[in-house]
């Protein structure tokens, strides 16, 4: 995850640079680093058996036709999906939720929602739409201490129940 550039010209681009959206970006890189553990156990798969980290829902849910379709939404490991919004200016999207698990669980709320259908879910800019698959277990990290610090080994195991 990076948002940085340097141009030939010399401007540059940061994300305190943009006032407007410096919460939204420090909100996404704290997600980013919260997820690190899943992260690191994603990587530690793919190079031992070969998975993919980032797949399409397809992938997963290949008895699923909807899965096929052409769309944004992707999962991340077997466990996530993430539904980013794609449209300048939109607060609301419609994720499609793959039909096997029980459900999904919304990421941030603990909201469930039903699998196999269409659901049409808040997106502010500050929140990225992501489900969990009902039965997952994610580890994490949190900040410690009040410390600002993400990179602090697995401190909690998110469970999303059945």
């Amino acid at each position: 995850m990076v948002m940085n550039s340097w141009k030939e010209d010399g401007s540059t681009n940061v994300p305190w640079l943009h006032a407007s959206v410096t919460a939204d970006v420090a909100a996404a890189i704290r997600l980013r680093y919260m997820l690190m553990p899943y992260l690191w156990s994603l990587f530690q798969r793919a190079h031992r058996l070969h998975q993919p980290i980032i797949r399409p829902t397809f992938y997963d849910f290949s008895d699923d036709a909807a899965c096929f379709a052409d769309c944004d939404d992707f999962m991340l490991g077997d466990a996530l999906l993430m539904a980013p919004v794609v449209q300048a200016g939109a607060t609301s999207r419609d994720v499609y939720l793959p039909a096997g698990p029980s459900a999904w669980v919304d990421f941030h709320t603990g909201e469930r929602y039903q699998a196999g259908r269409a659901h049409t879910v808040a997106a502010p800019l500050y929140t990225l739409p992501l489900f969990a698959r009902a039965g997952a277990e994610i580890p994490v990290a949190r900040g410690l201490m009040g410390r600002h610090r993400h990179d602090d080994p697995v401190s909690e195991l998110l469970r999303f129940g059945e």
